[in-house]
């Protein structure tokens, strides 16, 4: 029977596609193997060719996604890599688009992830203003060059209220 949890098939997915490369590429990659979860990710493309900043740009939002985070198509965020006291992390500026949706809290990861390269997963559990118990998991899950530089980004978030 095939596993219906997101962060385990992005990861499976991943390491198929990477064989002995530190990073699978992103022209290889295929949404269509994930028709039924597709619509609970995003992704973007990393820019680090300026070498003081990094720019994410929202290449997908899926349609479970824009419902609490709105249709950010295109958006993009710029991080200082030198960052100044009063600045914002990218990551806390990612996770600004998602507010309160605890499964998010990932992205504050994000520049870790495209400066050392792997997979990073988080599961936890919250409860929510109404008062229902809500178990996520998620993952951050980079593409790139066979030298691992990340050239992109996929946030898989899961959840189910209790």
């Amino acid at each position: 029977m095939k596993d219906k949890r997101l962060t385990h098939r992005l990861t499976e997915y991943w390491n198929t596609m990477r064989g002995d490369a530190s990073l699978p590429s992103w022209t290889e990659f295929d949404s269509r193997h994930f028709g039924d979860i597709w619509k609970k990710c995003c992704g973007w493309k990393v820019d680090t060719t300026n070498t003081s900043t990094i720019v994410y740009t929202y290449e997908h939002v899926g349609e479970f996604v824009k419902e609490f985070a709105g249709d950010l198509m295109g958006k993009q965020i710029t991080s200082q890599l030198s960052t100044l006291a009063g600045e914002h992390p990218p990551g806390e500026l990612l996770a600004s688009h998602f507010q309160s949706f605890p499964a998010a809290r990932i992205l504050q990861k994000i520049d870790r992830v495209v400066h050392k390269p792997a997979i990073v997963i988080e599961e936890g559990r919250v409860i929510d203003g109404n008062g229902k118990n809500i178990r996520f998991r998620s993952c951050l899950i980079p593409f790139g060059t066979q030298d691992g530089l990340v050239t992109h980004m996929v946030l898989g978030l899961s959840w189910k209220e209790y």
